[in-house]
């Protein structure tokens, strides 16, 4: 088997079926399998994934089902990672898709000498557009070797309640893996979250989320540190990011001392010879306590 296609679900039963198909994976019966993980669904997630096979002719072995409680998405990852059979893993949603013809353009590129296969940034279901300007860090980009997973002893943090999956990512390219790049490869498409394993990250959730989110940028500073000049103005992208998320979710100044410790805020935003102007005012309390007001009045409105 080349590879294994991993798909944790929490209660999908409307968008399992589509998910399956987009894989189209009636053509490469000998090649690919999907890995579905109940993580403790209540609905009828499974039963749905079982007719849509019937109704294909999908043999039994390339879709095998798996049953946990209910312990998170990185918890089903890690699951199916151990029951998996492929070469490759890949790591989909079961609210998502595969873009159309997106295994005849992979599965030739997997060859024995990569340890990851790096496609091109996540697009909109919906309008085909490209969504953020870098997709470095998203795991469902990436087609990993499973030998090398195991080989580097790494999973999904399962304590983590976000950015467990670019924490995996990170500790991939931490281990300088062998990487075929192939950015032109847009293969992954974004449908909703609302029903995902892991669900919306709503506003009174941003204090629980301030601990994963400082482990992940210490974890981070640490790499960009020792790598190049790429590598930094890629930490400082996601800083800014969250900087303003945490702002717009509400999180009060005095309590993003940790963070902004292990971020090192604000020397090191860009590394150019002149600091990046929005990253400067974002680090700055004043900036931050008006927009968590104008939010908080916004909210207030609607």
């Amino acid at each position: 088997m080349l590879l294994s296609i991993i798909i944790p679900t929490y209660n999908n039963e409307a968008t399992i079926q589509r998910c399956l198909a987009s894989a189209e994976i009636e053509k490469h019966m000998n090649d690919v399998e999907f890995v579905i993980i109940s993580d403790g669904c209540t609905d009828l997630t499974t039963h749905r994934a079982k007719e849509w096979c019937r109704n294909n002719n999908i043999l039994h072995a390339n879709l095998r089902i798996f049953y946990q409680k209910h312990l998170g998405a990185s918890s089903a990852r890690n699951l199916g990672l151990r029951e998996a059979f492929g070469d490759y893993v890949w790591f989909v949603d079961a609210d998502d898709t595969l873009a159309p013809g997106a295994l005849d353009l992979a599965l030739p590129l997997l060859t024995p000498d990569i340890d990851l296969l790096k496609l091109g940034n996540l697009t909109d279901a919906y309008t085909d557009r490209i969504l953020g300007k870098s997709s470095t860090l998203d795991h469902t980009t990436y087609i990993y070797r499973r030998k090398f997973l195991y080989d580097h002893f790494i999973s999904y943090p399962e304590w983590m309640s976000i950015l467990e999956d670019s924490l995996f990512v990170l500790r991939c390219i931490q281990e300088n893996p062998r990487v075929s790049n192939h950015q032109e490869l847009k293969l992954y498409q974004l449908w909703g979250r609302n029903n995902s394993t892991r669900g919306a990250w709503k506003d009174d959730r941003a204090r629980h989320y301030l601990g994963d989110i400082t482990y992940f940028f210490h974890e981070f500073r640490l790499y960009a540190y020792t790598r190049g000049n790429e590598e930094k103005r890629l930490y400082d992208r996601y800083l800014y990011v969250y900087l303003r998320v945490l702002a717009v979710k509400g999180i009060p100044w005095s309590m993003m001392e940790s963070f902004r410790g292990s971020a090192a805020l604000p020397s090191t935003f860009y590394y150019t010879n002149s600091p990046n102007m929005s990253m400067w005012l974002l680090s700055r309390p004043f900036t931050h306590r008006v927009i968590t007001l104008a939010c908080r009045i916004l909210r207030k409105k609607c």
